[in-house]
């Protein structure tokens, strides 16, 4: 981390508790921002935005991890980068923006700061896809993630319509 790690300490993860008002971090140090809960109840994660000197990545985090809010014990372990998974592997100081879950869980929108602009793309998940394209830092323009709008205009916050058929 270097000349960063003084930095390090912002954008932690906080798990809290609407009707127990009990608070929990998930994190320390991760730089993890724009959560987005998966919709899938039965495999709880978050996909999230990661900052690595000055260049975003997309991230998976399992929360199964994170012990039952109801109990007296709040001390979770906290998530390392050991604990996530990248689903991107830019390393040209790529900035992303607000990922946000399909209905089905089987895509994730998100916005993407690149080569001066800020577009809508989704990212595919299906396992095909990422064990073919996961990690490969040009990733943007192959099958796993593809432009949504790619315009001089800048595309934000984007928000999948009830049904998972449009963005």
């Amino acid at each position: 981390m270097g000349n960063y790690e003084q930095f390090y300490k912002f954008y932690d993860l906080y798990f809290f508790d609407l009707k127990t008002k009990n608070e929990v971090r998930l994190s320390e140090g991760l730089r993890a921002r724009d959560p987005c809960w998966s919709p899938d109840l039965e495999n709880p994660q978050i996909v999230a935005v990661i900052n690595d000197s000055g260049t975003n990545n997309l991230i998976l985090i399992n929360l199964n991890s994170i012990p039952d809010q109801t109990s007296s014990s709040l001390a979770a372990p906290l998530i390392t980068k050991e604990d996530i998974t990248y689903l991107t592997d830019f390393r040209d100081r790529t900035q992303l923006y607000q990922p946000s879950w399909s209905p089905k869980g089987d895509m994730i929108a998100l916005s993407a700061w690149r080569q001066g602009y800020q577009d809508i793309y989704i990212l595919n998940l299906d396992p095909d896809n990422l064990r073919t394209n996961n990690l490969n830092p040009n990733n943007i323009d192959n099958s796993a993630l593809q432009p949504i709008f790619q315009n001089k205009s800048i595309d934000l916050s984007p928000c999948w319509s009830p049904g998972g058929r449009g963005v």
